[in-house]
């Protein structure tokens, strides 16, 4: 998914704010049309998140590094999630494994 397609859902305003909890019912439709986009592993992580209710500011501050603590080049929300791509997972272990 491109970064300028984002997910629209009721819960989140155009500006991808939080207006309201998200419901299971809200995030299962928000999961299932991730699901029907095609697979961007560089953007996976985000749109995934965005699609549980974060906030954009929140994915901002992943995307540049401010928030995001993973050492093995995913995307870790800390104290909630950590996220990586199986490319991304291969890399981390062969830079760990010098192969």
């Amino acid at each position: 998914m491109a970064t300028a397609e984002r997910l629209y859902h009721p819960a989140i305003d155009t500006n991808g704010l939080s207006t309201e909890q998200m419901n299971a019912v809200e995030i299962e439709e928000a999961i299932s049309a991730l699901a029907e986009q095609p697979f961007d592993a560089a953007e996976f992580p985000f749109a995934f998140l965005q699609a549980f209710g974060n906030k954009e500011t929140t994915l901002k501050r992943l995307r540049k590094g401010e928030s995001n603590k993973s050492d093995v080049g995913g995307v870790l929300q800390t104290n909630n999630i950590h996220l990586m791509s199986l490319s991304d997972l291969s890399h981390a272990k062969r830079a760990q494994y010098g192969g």
